[in-house]
């Protein structure tokens, strides 16, 4: 059983080209053209999927040259700091425990402005003291005074019934989630040998202290 749990209306699919001064024929076709390259560039572990590629894009404003390069740096980044990427497969006791302790939902439904809220709220603070706080990493956006305010913000259709929105209570969703990852759950198997080969990279990385690209990237020791 496939769970629905992000929507996608045709409005948005329609409008999310005019933003970047493009069409959804072009779009389609630059998503085939990075798959082209992707197969050109043989220290990559695989050719990606047309919806990931085409998510890439959209995240890199649907310029073709900065996708290339946080492709490349997606893969890179595994590679080179994989403490970063390791033991957050779903199906492990560790991950398991957190999604018990903590709500961090991404809401299915995209506000007026196509952005994608995401809730992180402690269900048990009591178990809080046992994760090593230093493995999680949030941005705070904006603050807001109260619920009203949070309710005109993001939109009431948009919020769980747990903030007097319309839908679905957090419990619901992190259930949903929680199926949503065991449909995932071969893709999260694989992921640890997504790695790149760097016997194989066509061109060397400039500055590579780390897995510097296009720049210097400098390794942070978390204490």
């Amino acid at each position: 059983m496939t769970v629905t749990l992000w929507e996608i209306s045709d409005d948005v699919e329609e409008a999310i080209p005019k933003v970047f001064n493009t069409t959804r024929k072009t779009l389609d076709e630059d998503v085939k053209m990075l798959q082209r390259w992707m197969e050109t560039q043989p220290h990559l572990p695989e050719i990606m999927d047309a919806n990931s590629v085409r998510n890439f894009l959209v995240l890199n404003k649907c310029s073709i040259e900065r996708t290339k390069v946080n492709i490349d740096l997606y893969y890179t980044a595994r590679s080179k700091i994989p403490e970063f990427f390791e033991n957050v497969n779903p199906k492990s006791t560790h991950m398991r425990k957190m999604m018990d302790t903590v709500y961090l939902i991404t809401l299915p439904k995209l506000t007026k402005n196509m952005s994608r809220v995401t809730v992180f709220k402690v269900r048990d603070s009591a178990l809080m003291g046992e994760f090593d706080h230093s493995s999680y990493h949030s941005n705070v956006i904006r603050l807001v005074e109260n619920l009203k305010t949070l309710q005109e913000l993001v939109g009431k259709e948009i919020l769980p019934v747990d903030y007097g929105g319309e839908e679905k209570s957090l419990e619901e969703l992190n259930n949903l989630m929680k199926l949503k990852y065991l449909e995932y759950e071969e893709w999260f198997d694989r992921q640890e040998a997504r790695r790149v080969d760097e016997s194989l990279r066509p061109a060397k990385l400039q500055n590579d202290d780390i897995f510097g690209f296009y720049g210097n990237f400098k390794k942070l020791d978390v204490d």
